[in-house]
């Protein structure tokens, strides 16, 4: 199943299963999106609901986190040129 952008909040499970997905405890989840780890915990528990826009954020950050870094490039050295040359 893939994962969907929402217009509208979502609900406490899918917000506690949306963190484990990413295997994150709730206060890294919170510090991802920015906010205290009791406005996360209230989101999973159903107190109050995810705005879309934090499910947002937290996808593309978890995402990007995730990703494979790429390979630095090696660059050829290149020397200084020497005034007396000239």
């Amino acid at each position: 199943m893939t994962e969907q952008t929402q217009s509208t909040p979502i609900e406490g499970d899918e917000v506690r299963a949306l963190r484990q997905r990413r295997g994150l405890s709730q206060s890294k989840a919170a510090k991802v999106v920015l906010v205290a780890t009791r406005t996360w915990q209230q989101w999973e528990s159903g107190r109050s609901r995810m705005h879309p826009a934090f499910v947002e954020l937290f996808r593309l950050k978890t995402e990007l986190q995730a990703a494979p870094k790429p390979e630095p490039v090696a660059q050829p050295h290149v020397w200084p040129e020497r005034d007396d040359e000239i």
